[in-house]
């Protein structure tokens, strides 16, 4: 990752009602800057132009959070979060940024980047959170579109979010078919329990009553002689000709 030095202590405050435009290729390399860009950076155009947009990478920000921010514009998709980015003179300014694919018919050309001023609770919550990741102390949690997320099973529905609207509904329809036959499956099998328990409620003993006597429903039941056992724990049974099954 590149390491732009030296760097400084002092920080610009980003102006309220400043916003920060940057246009790039599809390698990151600068084909717009506004003014605004221009006045917080430090730069001139013709310093920026033409140049990689890392020129103006801290080296306080951690590597995980530009590779999840380009991860997330190849896959065509917006990445929002807090940067910290250097000035020429190597002091540092905090922006909340958004970032997005710039497409023309259709095709991805390039990105654009809109930044504002964040709050200072955003930018304390983003400092504390970069130190343990460039410290190798963030556990348990992960970057994925500029939002901080824990790994493992805790991460499922973060997941889900992300998926597309199309992939949810597929999901949802799986989901509540599988609830269905669930509850036909438990539904047969009360009904069978049901029709066995009478069976065993009505056979007094082994060839006390013919099989004839049983109905349709139980001589059939395929639980039945299983059902026998569990109801009156027999050491013998009928005749296998004395059942029907």
């Amino acid at each position: 990752m590149r390491n732009n030095q030296p760097v400084t202590q002092h920080e610009h405050l980003v102006p309220e009602g400043t916003t920060i435009i940057s246009e790039t290729d599809l390698k990151g390399v600068i084909t717009y800057v506004n003014d605004d860009f221009l006045k917080i950076s430090g730069f001139s155009e013709n310093e920026l132009m033409g140049k990689a947009h890392n020129i103006v990478r801290h080296p306080d920000m951690p590597e995980a959070g530009f590779a999840d921010l380009w991860q997330t514009l190849k896959q065509g998709q917006s990445w929002t979060g807090l940067v910290k980015n250097r000035c020429k003179n190597g002091d540092f300014y905090w922006v909340h940024a958004f970032a997005s694919p710039k497409r023309e018919n259709g095709k991805i050309v390039g990105y654009i980047s809109v930044r504002t001023k964040p709050t200072r609770a955003q930018v304390k919550t983003a400092e504390e959170l970069y130190r343990r990741i460039r410290e190798g102390k963030a556990k348990g949690i992960r970057l994925n579109r500029g939002r901080v997320e824990p790994t493992g099973i805790r991460s499922i529905p973060y997941k889900l979010a992300d998926l597309s609207v199309q992939a949810r509904i597929l999901i949802e329809i799986t989901i509540n078919a599988v609830i269905l036959a669930l509850i036909a499956y438990f539904a047969f099998s009360l009904a069978e329990d049901t029709d066995c328990k009478t069976a065993c409620k009505t056979f007094q003993g082994p060839g006390e009553k013919s099989v004839e006597k049983f109905p349709p429903q139980v001589v059939y039941c395929p639980a039945f002689s299983r059902r026998i056992l569990e109801c009156y724990q027999w050491t013998s049974l009928p005749k296998s000709e004395d059942f029907i099954l």
